[in-house]
């Protein structure tokens, strides 16, 4: 029979608040006991547990909902109801049944089920009982000596295995804690006083440690807990010199969180190691780390019990002063700030779809890695992202999407090999960083051809009158600011940055030649990016194909601010279904409503709007061609370069700029006008654009 009270006597003598949020007390000690009383009488679950399903703005119900079920007896089973919703499979809640929960009648009952990835296969459900919960969330407040005036930010989500720990340490110390938003952690540290402790990923303190006010205030806190994944050593020295207290950790769910800490210090030293068990021990076996004590838990869901012996995947050294350093993860799990990202489960959700696909971390300073994907068969790129928007969760997406033309190099026998999968996707992604996402296929050894597009639309737009070109070069199709994969980058200077970083990198580094096919919009924009003086000496440079883009700015100052005006207002009242009807009556689209295909790409563009009309409209001014300079002089590229300008034979306005242009011996320069098109060449005329790029690349 299950037996009741466990938190109210947990809690008999606590007093005062326990629930901050939004600067105020939302939830006392007095408050929780009355909830759970009155959450006890309407429990009677004949099965012994209830899934409880998170969501981010339900935090204080779901903590009374969970500590209500552990106080009536009944195990809670802990899931994302994101998760839940996009790929319930994620989660064997039909498997819950057969674990044959017999309800909390002790320590060693399971009082509450907390789901993770595995090294293999699907997430598993991991059994904590009453006594690991307990063992560990003591451990934590004597290791840190936290009492009553102790507040912890709670800012992970409360499915994880280090949120709901947060909740429990409070209980046990009879201390409070405030419910902060992961996107608002900045003004939620600044604004709440009473908060003296915060956990963060390293990709959090690395944007805390950006503001001058937030480092003021982390050096007023009794400490900050880092975890999650390895935190670098120049951003640890950074915050102790700047007097914040920290305390590197080491857990995993099977140990409820936090088995191996350092204490709150500033020693640089001692932050590279995750310091000594606070409860417990450790040893090593095969170099691997095996953790052993009260705070482990029961085991797996339908699986053999632990026995208070935890074996992980992590290597793992100890030094000559007692404290464990973690080296790395010993199977081919990898973290993305502070997700543990399993290539397995992704491959498996993509199965279905994919006869060849892989997953791979690419490194990054500021995520620790991001993630590639290739794959090999007949989906087209734009097929393969559209199949990755439907079947993974956010943080699953790849930043770098990859269509081999075969596998034979990246096998080891009969077998793909991991590792020059990540070779390779490193490779790629050429020096790009988190902030932009980019697709290719082809092949990895010959020139590159960057691809981009026009305004309010996407570079796979271009993919079908490209792809001839993949057996010969490797294909790189980046979206603008705004735009496609990167609707969430707001930053031309950084886009600016990283693509000349690119540049640099492949000119530097190998002996490549880089091309350009460029269409509207970029054709402009890539046109000023290479004339940046980091680019002037660069020797790989070679074709730029520049569809119908505009030679810059060439208007006076009244006309500049009037044409700032109109892009800034362009999509006020705008509704989808009027507004490229309009956009296509422009005279630079003469007769595009003529060909047959309009109707279905009109179709296309008014579902792209309701999803990217926000992204466009805020970054419509600044991608303004009266941002621009006079971009006329064809000089000013870097010195051998090929420029070719296409143009449709009914655009009149764009063949006025063609004759503009100026070029000497320095560049060479072609212009093409291309019958039966006007400004949009590639869709309207799509043979002789294919005719011309097989000319230009002679493919």
């Amino acid at each position: 029979m299950n037996k009741s009270g466990f938190i109210s006597k947990l809690i008999k003598d606590a007093s005062g608040p326990f629930i901050y949020q939004d600067g105020r007390c939302v939830l006392t000690y007095e408050e929780l006991r009355q909830e759970i009383s009155k959450e006890s009488k309407k429990s009677n679950d004949p099965s012994n547990f209830k899934v409880l399903s998170w969501l981010p703005d339900d935090n204080i119900s779901f903590l009374v909902n969970y500590f209500s079920l552990i106080e009536n007896g009944l195990t809670p089973i802990l899931v994302d109801h994101r998760r839940l919703e996009s790929s319930a499979s994620d989660y064997d809640l039909q498997g819950l049944a057969k674990a044959k929960f017999t309800g909390i009648e002790g320590l060693n009952s399971c009082a509450s089920v907390i789901y993770t990835s595995g090294s293999t296969g699907r997430p598993k459900g991991v059994k904590l009982s009453l006594g690991s919960l307990l063992n560990s969330a003591r451990a934590t407040v004597n290791h840190y000596q936290i009492n009553q005036q102790d507040n912890w930010a709670l800012s992970l989500p409360l499915f994880h295995i280090g949120g709901i720990m947060i909740a429990w340490r409070s209980l046990v110390a009879g201390s409070s804690l405030t419910i902060v938003d992961a996107g608002q952690l900045e003004n939620d540290l600044l604004n709440n006083s009473q908060i003296t402790i915060c956990s963060l990923v390293q990709l959090q303190l690395a944007r805390l440690m950006e503001s001058e006010k937030m480092i003021k205030r982390m050096s007023q806190l009794k400490g900050v807990v880092l975890g999650g994944s390895k935190v670098s050593s120049a951003l640890i020295q950074k915050a102790t010199s700047s007097g914040i207290n920290l305390s590197n950790s080491f857990g995993a769910s099977e140990s409820c969180a936090q088995f191996l800490a350092t204490p709150f210090t500033r020693d640089n030293k001692l932050l590279s190691t995750c310091g000594r068990p606070m409860d417990g021990n450790v040893s090593i076996v095969d170099s691997k780390c095996v953790l052993e004590g009260k705070s482990i838990a029961i085991g797996y869901l339908n699986g053999d019990d632990f026995n208070q012996k935890y074996i992980t995947n992590d290597l793992i050294k100890l030094d000559e002063y007692g404290n464990y350093t973690i080296l790395g993860r010993s199977d081919f799990v990898f973290q993305k700030a502070a997700e543990n990202i399993n290539p397995e489960i992704i491959e498996e959700k993509l199965s279905r779809h994919f006869s060849n696909a892989y997953i791979a971390p690419i490194k990054n300073d500021k995520y620790e890695n991001l993630i590639a994907l290739t794959f090999c068969d007949d989906h087209s790129l734009a097929q393969a992202q559209s199949i990755l928007e439907d079947e993974l969760i956010s943080f699953e997406r790849p930043h770098l999407l990859y269509k081999a033309r075969d596998l034979k190099e990246l096998q080891v026998g009969v077998k793909i090999g991991r590792e020059k999968i990540k070779l390779l996707m490193n490779m790629l992604f050429m020096q790009f960083n988190e902030d932009i996402y980019i697709s290719a296929q082809g092949n990895p050894h010959g020139d590159i051809i960057f691809i981009s597009h026009g305004f309010m639309g996407n570079s796979l737009e271009l993919e079908e009158v490209t792809k001839h070109l993949a057996n010969d070069y490797l294909l790189i199709y980046i979206d603008l600011p705004g735009h496609g994969k990167n609707q969430k980058l707001r930053s031309l200077d950084l886009f600016k940055e990283r693509l000349i970083t690119s540049i640099v990198e492949i000119d530097k580094k190998t002996d490549k030649k880089i091309h350009f096919i460029t269409y509207s919009m970029s054709g402009r924009l890539f046109n000023e990016i290479l004339r940046d003086k980091e680019l002037a000496n660069t020797k790989a440079i070679k074709n730029f194909v520049n569809e119908s883009g505009a030679p810059g700015f060439t208007g006076n100052q009244e006309e500049r601010q009037k044409r700032l005006q109109h892009d800034s207002n362009l999509f006020k009242d705008a509704q989808a279904e009027t507004f490229f009807d309009k956009w296509y009556d422009q005279g630079v689209f003469k007769n595009i409503k003529l060909s047959p295909r309009t109707p279905k790409m009109l179709k296309q563009k008014e579902f792209d709007f309701v999803k990217y009309v926000e992204s466009w409209s805020q970054v419509s001014q600044m991608l303004s061609v009266a941002n621009q300079r006079d971009l006329r002089d064809l000089n000013e590229l870097p010195q051998g370069t090929f420029y070719h300008y296409l143009c449709g034979e009914l655009d009149k306005k764009y063949q006025t700029y063609c004759d503009t242009y100026i070029a000497s011996d320095h560049v060479d320069f072609q212009s093409y006008i291309v019958e039966n098109a006007s400004h949009n060449i590639h869709f309207m005329n799509e043979e002789n654009y294919l005719n011309l790029l097989k000319k230009i690349f002679k493919s």
